[in-house]
Formats: structure tokens, C-alpha cells, sequence
């Protein structure tokens, strides 16, 4: 990742998440172009209106969904990435001990995080 202050290395985490608003496009196209064609995970991309999707190239086991406020009148700025992370992550972390290792790349409003849920 060209970022200085992020550190991308999900190495050996069984799932990935990648989460960003359509104005991180070139980032998300980068972290999606290292990734190993084996990898599993899901990408999720906020934007404004429909115009702003596009195709992104994935391994073929990483899912890209594209949320766009257009369809959805009065949404704020960050509210559907939000509920469609906190989704993705209660279907994959249920508590149950068996949970997948999951390493996340979660960029909005301009700051980037990233969570390593590996054990």
C-alpha cells in the first residue's frame, strides 16, 4: 500500500473485508491487485450515486458490493458502509470459537483503519 501510515499485510487471515467510500477507488483497486488468487472476503464501496460504480477485478472467491445513497433517500454520507460492516462482521464473528481469522482494511471520511481479527 503506497499510504506511509497504512500498513496492508493480511498474510495468513482466512478472510478479508475492505470497506471504503467510492473516493478511496484507487486504494481499494491496489489492496484488490496484490491479493492472492485464493483469497476470501468482501469488498463493500459507499458512493454517492450510481454513476460511480464500476467494475472492480477481485479473486474470484472476494465479493464486491457497491452501496449507492442514490437508491436510498436520506441516507448520510457513511451509513450504509457502516450497517453493511457491522453485517458481514456479526455473520462471520459469532462467537461461536470457530470463527474464520479476518484482517480489515476500513477507510472513511478520509482516515483509514485496520482491524486484524486473527488469533
Amino acid at each position: 500500500m503506497s499510504h506511509p501510515a497504512i500498513a496492508w499485510n493480511p498474510g495468513s487471515a482466512e478472510r478479508i473485508l475492505i470497506a471504503a467510500g467510492a473516493d478511496q477507488l484507487d486504494q481499494v483497486e491496489e489492496l484488490l491487485a496484490g491479493l492472492p488468487l485464493c483469497t476470501r472476503g468482501q469488498v463493500f464501496i459507499e458512493a454517492e450515486r450510481d454513476l460511480e460504480i464500476t467494475r472492480l477485478i477481485a479473486p474470484g472467491r472476494v465479493s464486491v458490493h457497491w452501496l449507492s445513497r442514490e437508491r436510498r433517500h436520506g441516507a448520510a454520507k457513511g451509513e450504509m458502509l457502516d450497517r453493511a460492516v457491522e453485517a458481514w462482521l456479526g455473520e462471520m464473528l459469532t462467537g461461536s470459537g470457530t470463527e474464520p481469522s479476518i484482517y480489515a482494511w476500513i477507510a472513511r471520511e478520509g482516515a483509514a483503519r485496520l482491524l486484524d481479527a486473527r488469533a
